[in-house]
């Protein structure tokens, strides 16, 4: 098993996540990308809120998909924009009343990485959440971090993963059939 805590800067992560991806070595690889986004989230930490640093680790995780997806560093400027001018909980907010999933989400889902969505993150905070008006137990992201949370719980009871690795638990995390609303579009199988 990879250490990589010895990774102590994202540039090294990435250095070991392309060795790792060309040669096959997909534990190395898992294990560098979380390595890679909890050092991007420690690097915006803010010790008033740990919100800040979980949602740097999920920009960091959609990043470097954006990276490996298109062969250079690719930024998500409308993501980093809308933080900057609506702050974190407004943009989550706002992301999990869509009607639709954003790119993100649906980049993250497809790389079996539902714990760095930002329905994720609103499923957490669910009572935290609630004070900040999203309380519609109907709404389509909330629905969609509950439904991830639920499966990666699911998995840990039903065959003892953590729920440390939830991408091991993909298989669980979206119940055969269930689809997130009646005008989702995707199915979660």
């Amino acid at each position: 098993m990879y250490d990589a805590s010895k990774l102590i800067t994202p540039k090294e992560c990435r250095i070991v996540m392309a060795r790792a991806k060309k040669q096959g070595l997909k534990d190395v690889y898992a294990a560098a990308f979380r390595r890679y986004c909890q050092l991007v989230g420690n690097a915006n930490d803010d010790p008033a809120d740990p919100l800040v640093r979980d949602f740097y680790e999920t920009l960091g995780a959609y990043e470097q998909l954006l990276t490996e997806k298109n062969d250079k560093t690719t930024p998500a400027h409308r993501t980093r924009q809308k933080i900057a001018n609506k702050g974190i909980p407004q943009s989550l907010i706002e992301w999990t009343r869509g009607k639709v999933e954003t790119n993100g989400f649906n980049l993250l889902i497809d790389a079996g990485l539902p714990e760095y969505t930002g329905e994720y993150l609103v499923g957490l905070r669910r009572i935290e959440w609630v004070i900040l008006g999203v309380e519609d137990s109907t709404n389509l992201g909330i629905a969609r971090g509950f439904c991830i949370l639920a499966g990666l719980y699911l998995a840990s009871m039903m065959d003892g993963t953590s729920i440390e690795t939830p991408s091991a638990a993909v298989g669980y995390v979206f119940v055969s059939g269930f689809s997130a609303g009646a005008d989702s579009t995707r199915d979660f199988r």
